[in-house]
């Protein structure tokens, strides 16, 4: 059996889109979760109104978006859980009907997601290999990804030191230990809002510095040096040239005067 969960907070809109692509799913293979974190715009009376087609859930103030989601875990009962946050959503009625047979001897089930928001959307597909060159420029989506429970009794639920990337953390863990199983199927799972507070810039400087910090924590200063080359190899000329420019004070004094140019 499969654990959805999905977390929120005061997200009463979104909410509702995401509980619907999942009760509307033609299998019902599956145990839906629902951890709110104290919401006072309607979103509890929302899962209320839903309450027959919810196995669990809770609205009660919480300490972040990893603590809602490590509370979805420990209240899970299935063999693998999907985490679909609030504003996520399940693209097709069919799409757990589809995924349940990848989930019996993998890992990690590891599908394809459609980003919405900032006004265009666009579709991003797994690779077909999962490799520490991906992970050190991307990372897996987990709106997308299957995870086998006992993963989180083995390696530790998600790190609540982390306030951004601790999906990223805990993928990349797994892979760099290169003892599971992963899966990339050729599937489009779920729509992920590019909209929300992640968005925002301080959160993107926030999610560089936490994706530094979990390299740090999981891979060695050499292989860190070997996947930068990688990375650096598979630039474009121009963003090379603009790295090296910015390396020097002068260089990066004619970047920002062309910018204020434009």
């Amino acid at each position: 059996m499969l654990s959805i969960i999905t977390i929120n907070l005061n997200n009463r809109d979104g909410l509702r889109k995401t509980i619907e692509s999942v009760v509307s799913q033609t299998s019902r293979s599956f145990e839906y979760i629902v951890i709110d974190g104290g919401s006072v715009d309607g979103s509890k009376e929302l899962i209320e109104s839903y309450g027959s087609k919810i196995t669990y859930w809770q609205s009660k103030k919480d300490k972040g978006i990893y603590n809602a989601m490590n509370q979805g875990i420990e209240h899970a009962n299935g063999e693998y859980c999907l985490f679909l946050n609030s504003g996520d959503y399940l693209l097709k009625d069919a799409v757990i009907e589809s995924v349940l047979p990848y989930l019996i001897e993998w890992d990690l089930v590891c599908g394809n997601i459609l980003f919405e928001g900032l006004g265009d959307e666009i579709a991003e597909s797994i690779p077909p290999t999962i490799s520490l060159d991906f992970m050190y420029y991307a990372s897996l989506w987990h709106p997308a990804t299957f995870i086998r429970r006992s993963l989180f009794r083995q390696f530790g639920k998600y790190n609540e030191d982390f306030k951004i990337a601790a999906d990223y953390e805990f993928f990349l863990k797994l892979i760099a230990g290169g003892t599971i199983k992963v899966k990339a199927i050729e599937l489009l799972v779920a729509a992920h809002q590019r909209d929300g507070i992640s968005s925002l810039p301080k959160f993107q400087h926030l999610n560089k510095q936490e994706r530094k910090w979990a390299q740090k924590m999981h891979l060695s200063a050499k292989t860190r040096r070997t996947l930068a080359f990688h990375y650096w190899l598979q630039l474009p000329f121009k963003q090379k040239f603009t790295f090296l420019v910015r390396k020097t004070k002068a260089g990066n004094y004619l970047l920002n005067l062309l910018k204020a140019l434009k």
